[in-house]
């Protein structure tokens, strides 16, 4: 089960990180280091289960795995175009607008590994923050 919520929010600057495989990267997917991907949740009750990630292009974020009934991911794309999020045991892609306005997607999910990959479409920067529970808005 997946859930959406809006918000406001702000986004960061892309590094590099190395993709898993089998998964192709054209983008700058990043771990949070000084000038990187701003966070976009900030409260200690939702720890972070990976670094937050921004890029610019098509990216495959770190494996985590959660503990208790699931996690939450929030999303901020602007530039125009569209990016789609791919979630670990999911055949449909997620689309998401690249609006500047930041999005909460709960997921209901055991505590398996867990990966996430991006596809952009046009001129968009991302940022993906991934934490430990279920947030309802930031």
């Amino acid at each position: 089960m997946l859930a959406v919520v809006s918000g406001c929010g702000t986004g960061g600057d892309p590094a590099p990180v190395p993709p898993r495989p089998g998964v192709t990267s054209t983008a700058a997917a990043s771990p949070a280091t000084a000038g990187a991907p701003a966070k976009l949740v900030l409260s200690a009750e939702f720890p972070e289960l990976i670094p937050p990630a921004s890029g610019d292009g098509d990216a495959a974020l770190p494996e985590f795995t959660h503990t208790g009934t699931g996690y939450t991911l929030v999303i901020q794309c602007s530039g125009g175009g569209t990016i789609e999020v791919k979630r670990t045991g999911e055949d449909r892609i997620e689309p998401y607008p690249c609006d500047g306005v930041p999005s909460v997607y709960r997921v209901h999910a055991g505590g398996q590994k867990h990966h996430v990959d991006v596809h952009v479409t046009g001129e968009a920067h991302w940022t993906i923050q991934v934490v430990q529970g279920l947030l309802s808005s930031l």
